[in-house]
């Protein structure tokens, strides 16, 4: 297992933070438990989720706590009671909190959610919605949920704004009006979410990108390029333009084949950081995919 490894599989940042890391853990483990998914590949993948869990837990030091009741403590149950906790940062009892979902009257299932904030109650909404076959949970219950949730959000004001791949390269930030307040938004993030009131402002960035370049959730740039062989045969390098900054591919670097991919390691956009949300520290990587359509498939030189 190797850093890079263990954030592929549980499909983290490489700033990831301690509530991250254990939210993506108890996500995976329920997905993948194989108390609960049959497929044939569970057990691997639940092993695999753990074996990343451990690595990423003791690199960053998060936490001390003993591992004498190790196999207690992976069970189905306990990562599903951990993860709600984490979730609603409270401690619920998962079997309390399940009985009186479905055993209760409908009325005390939705008395208990009116006690959650909104955010909370967001959370448990999607959770639900995604895991209710896993869960067992009465439609009944999940219908009166998305009432509730349709109730609580009717109020809230949602505002899509569509950065530049240049306004992304150069940390711009863009200022957003509203009840004479101002709201000042790094639009290298894909959400944000501020409390207006007793409602919610939601902000989504949804960069407009040229064709051939694709953003993926954590701020890495993919670069689809085709050439030739021939069109470059006396140049240096191949220097690629995003927004007003250069990325220069010497070409001593590159092969002679019919694809390959070229990476600039931390010199892309800024990496989201949900703690210090205007941090630009650090960045995330661009990945140059380069096709040489004068050259076949077979050749590798």
């Amino acid at each position: 297992m190797n850093y890079s490894k263990a954030i592929n599989i549980l499909k983290l940042s490489y700033n990831f933070n301690e509530k991250e890391l254990k939210h993506q853990y108890y996500l995976k483990a329920l997905l993948y438990h194989p108390d609960k998914n049959q497929d044939l590949d569970a057990k691997t993948k639940f092993q695999e989720i753990l074996e990343a869990y451990n690595f990423l837990n003791k690199y960053k030091n998060f936490l001390n706590e003993s591992e004498e009741s190790e196999e207690n403590e992976n069970s189905y149950s306990n990562i599903l009671d951990k993860f709600i906790n984490c979730m609603l940062n409270k401690n619920i009892d998962i079997n309390n909190f399940l009985y009186i979902l479905n055993n209760k009257c409908s009325k005390l299932s939705i008395d208990l959610f009116q006690h959650f904030s909104k955010n909370t109650l967001l959370k448990l909404h999607e959770f639900i919605r995604l895991y209710s076959d896993n869960l067992h949970i009465n439609k009944s219950i999940i219908k009166k949920l998305d009432e509730l949730i349709k109730e609580y959000t009717k109020n809230d004001i949602i505002e899509i704004i569509r950065p530049s791949l240049e306004n992304l390269i150069n940390d711009e930030i863009y200022k957003y009006s509203i009840n004479n307040e101002i709201y000042y938004i790094p639009m290298w993030h894909n959400e944000l979410v501020y409390e207006i009131s007793n409602n919610l402002l939601i902000i989504q960035c949804e960069p407009e990108l040229p064709e051939y370049i694709n953003i993926d959730e954590y701020n890495n740039l993919y670069v689809n390029i085709s050439t030739t062989i021939k069109s470059i045969l006396n140049e240096n390098s191949i220097t690629i333009n995003i927004g007003e900054k250069k990325y220069t591919i010497p070409l001593n670097e590159l092969y002679i084949r019919k694809y390959q991919r070229y990476t600039f390691l931390k010199q892309g956009i800024s990496l989201i950081d949900t703690k210090e949300i205007y941090n630009v520290d650090s960045r995330a990587n661009v990945y140059v995919d380069i096709f040489f359509t004068d050259v076949s498939e077979s050749a590798i030189i």
